[in-house]
């Protein structure tokens, strides 16, 4: 199956002009194609949890800390968020590390994140790419935040949520039990890696 569309955040810009000769003017770049992608990197469709857990490396519960606008390249405003890693379902993430997405402000310069702030405090289940200049890049279009209730919403999307003391499907209400996501998660992980080999 074809993900089209997926993003991951990545924590830097590349200079491509360096590779460019520098003996001569810099020559005319034409123009991006235009799309609804490009034009506004938030239209990125959502993916469903299954799709998500495919894509990362690393998938983990996770503790949102402090964030700090710092700038990443020449006047360009990047959010550093601190995170405590609580479980981590796929790969391996340090206990604490820090994810750095485009966006924020420093000084009078304002760019508007890609991804909506974190919360200080509050919990989410994030996926994670590869390490970028400042810590794991981050997939932008699936983050599941845990109420103080240890309620998961948005609801798991294609990945049924499994009641956390058995293995039958377990009864959505206005959110999921954090339980019954995380073993979900871990069920579905072990499925696709087992496929993989």
């Amino acid at each position: 199956m074809v993900l089209a569309g997926a993003a991951i955040v990545l924590g830097g810009c590349a200079d491509h002009d360096r590779a460019a000769d520098r003996s001569g003017p810099p020559a005319a770049r034409p123009p991006a194609p235009r799309s609804p992608l490009t034009e506004d990197p938030r239209a990125f469709p959502p993916l469903t949890a299954a799709q998500a857990v495919r894509i990362a490396r690393r998938v983990a519960l996770v503790r949102a800390g402090r964030s700090t606008v710092v700038e990443g390249a020449p006047g360009t405003p990047f959010t550093r968020t601190a995170f405590t890693a609580q479980v981590v379902l796929k790969g391996r993430l340090p206990r604490r590390f820090v994810v750095r997405v485009i966006g924020g402000r420093l000084g009078n310069q304002q760019v508007d994140p890609i991804i909506a702030p974190f919360v200080p405090g509050q919990r989410y289940i994030l996926f994670f790419g590869p390490d970028g200049p400042a810590g794991p890049t981050i997939v932008a279009q699936a983050r599941y935040a845990v109420s103080d209730a240890g309620l998961v919403t948005p609801a798991l999307t294609g990945i049924p949520p499994l009641a956390a003391d058995s293995a039958r499907p377990a009864r959505v209400a206005a959110g999921q039990r954090l339980d019954d996501v995380l073993r979900a998660i871990r069920r579905y992980v072990h499925h696709h890696s087992q496929r993989a080999s």
